[in-house]
């Protein structure tokens, strides 16, 4: 299929501020012209110049486009055109007053982010996943849209109360021009299902699943993977083994756990079948239990946490419409000269795709380090390069996640160094800046390590460390020595868990003796 033939099109929209730039595409806030001097707030989303000559990027960028222009629900995000400006390929979709779901939780906190709110989120979200797993083409064959990548960054709450699933940047149809190899993964990894984990070929159950993570975290008022990276989410998945809702959240409704347990069942045959079986579900346990709580609701509640946002973008947007004057024609906007609205949270359409890609299969077999920022460094003999590869999966993943927030604006102090001087140093320059003979500046010294030794019985139990896979038997190894704390925890079927808390501050020996579960059956183990 070749690109739509529009010269002319982006020439209806006036770009007003520049709102990301993302793996394929950058994305803008723009004003349409319309008759009477009717004039209409969208988001451009436009495909980068550098990318247009490969091939594989067109196609995603075609297979987006060709889904967007079909999509047309309540609770998804609204595409208005597809066009086409000189040789770069762009959508125009709706602008979204509002957040998503992902910003709500780290303003309000997700441990203080009422459950009835979160559960409203998702019920109105998996109506729109719905749709878009029952769309058909025009002759009425079904083109089974997967989403691949529901999650609380593309699940929108405006500030007027209407839900939306947005950014279908890596959903999968039927009819789709590009082809994901066998043992690639798209999506994030958090929120994966375990055969999206894989890289097979997945269905509409494996946004369920998605669905059914969030509706863990909105229970256990926490994120379902804390503490693992994500290779050693990718060996869980694997695995089959989740985290347990019920000791994560002792207090859970026995109902609602029973439902998140159907929706995050490990087998697909066993999930709920269609994203509406859920939405029945949540819906009746909502009449229920909190009266129905309505999406007007949710929205005056978001629309009361961000005014001072709201506000700032709103302001933004009326500065910019002043200048507008439309003539019939105008120069050419550069994407850098305009305003950045993507500084902090914005109202808008989070749409900045860049495709996570990389094969599971060394991640899986290999055990992954544990990640330096949240628990310490930590060494293993026989390491090989299988590990190596799996590490720079890791990396690459992390990479495409910084790139994100850069180009959302949301950059951290000390994540970037200022550019170098060129201008002479005026007075507070010259006040913190250092003596021309001042000294290089020496070396950091070292890190210290403590050895750990741990001794499990029975001699199949697996351990992990913060988490992550350690090891199957006994363990030597190194953690750096910071003093931090390391919860070691050894598991084996048949058996109660055991854990115990460690501190890395000298040489440890931890020895963890697993006792018999009484209500597991007697015979020979299961293989681990």
């Amino acid at each position: 299929m070749s690109a739509p033939s529009d010269p002319q099109g982006w020439r209806k929209y006036r770009p007003i501020a520049e709102i990301g730039r993302g793996g394929m595409a950058d994305v803008c806030l723009a004003v349409a012209r319309g008759p009477a001097g009717f004039n209409k707030l969208v988001v451009l989303k436009r495909a980068r110049a550098e990318l247009c000559e490969d091939p594989e990027i067109l196609a995603m960028f075609l297979d987006e486009a060709r889904l967007a222009a079909r999509l047309n629900h309540p609770n998804v995000v609204q595409t208005y055109e597809v066009g086409e400006d000189g040789e770069r390929l762009f959508i125009a979709m709706e602008y979204l007053d509002g957040q998503p779901l992902s910003q709500l939780r780290v303003r309000v906190g997700l441990a203080d982010l009422s459950l009835p709110v979160q559960v409203r989120v998702l019920t109105d979200a998996l109506a729109g996943l719905h749709y878009a797993h029952e769309l058909r083409d025009f002759d009425g064959t079904p083109i089974h849209v997967v989403h691949r990548d529901a999650s609380p960054q593309n699940i929108f709450v405006t500030y007027d109360g209407v839900i939306k699933v947005v950014d279908f940047g890596i959903a999968k149809a039927a009819d789709s021009l590009s082809e994901t190899r066998a043992g690639m993964l798209k999506g994030k990894v958090a929120y994966m299902s375990p055969e999206q984990s894989r890289g097979e070929r997945v269905d509409r159950r494996s946004d369920v699943f998605s669905v059914g993570v969030i509706l863990w975290e909105a229970i256990a008022r926490r994120r379902m993977w804390k503490g693992y990276n994500d290779l050693a989410i990718l060996g869980r998945l694997g695995l089959g083994e989740l985290p347990d809702l019920r000791v994560a959240a002792p207090d859970v409704d026995p109902e609602l756990e029973r439902i998140c347990h159907k929706a995050l069942a490990h087998a697909p045959g066993d999930r709920y079948a269609t994203a509406a079986e859920l939405h029945a579900e949540l819906e009746r346990w909502l009449r229920e239990h909190h009266h129905g709580m309505s999406a007007r609701e949710v929205g005056a509640f978001v629309a009361s946490r961000f005014a001072d946002d709201r506000a700032r973008i709103q302001q933004l947007v009326e500065e910019q419409l002043r200048d507008v004057r439309w003539s019939g024609s105008y120069g050419r906007v550069a994407l850098s000269d305009l305003p950045k609205i993507g500084a902090g949270p914005v109202s808008m359409t989070p749409t900045l795709t860049a495709p996570a890609a990389f094969s599971p299969s060394d991640a899986i077999s290999t055990p992954p380090a544990v990640s330096s920022t949240e628990t310490g460094q930590t060494r293993r003999t026989g390491q090989t390069a299988r590990g190596e590869r799996a590490s720079r999966s890791s990396r690459r993943l992390a990479a495409i996640a910084i790139a994100f927030l850069l180009a959302a604006g949301v950059v951290t102090a000390g994540i970037l160094r200022p550019p170098p001087r060129t201008a002479p140093a005026g007075p507070l320059e010259a006040l913190t800046a250092p003596p021309a003979d001042a000294p290089p500046p020496q070396p950091a010294p070292p890190q210290q390590e403590v050895r750990l030794v741990v001794r499990v019985s029975p001699a199949e139990a697996r351990l992990f460390l913060d988490g992550a896979p350690l090891s199957r038997g006994d363990h030597q190894g190194q953690l750096v020595k910071d003093g931090r704390e390391h919860v070691v925890r050894a598991e084996a079927p048949g058996f109660l868990p055991q854990e115990e808390t460690i501190a890395a501050k000298s040489d440890l020996v931890v020895k963890l003796a697993l006792e018999r579960d009484p209500g597991a059956p007697r015979g020979k183990p299961a293989p681990i």
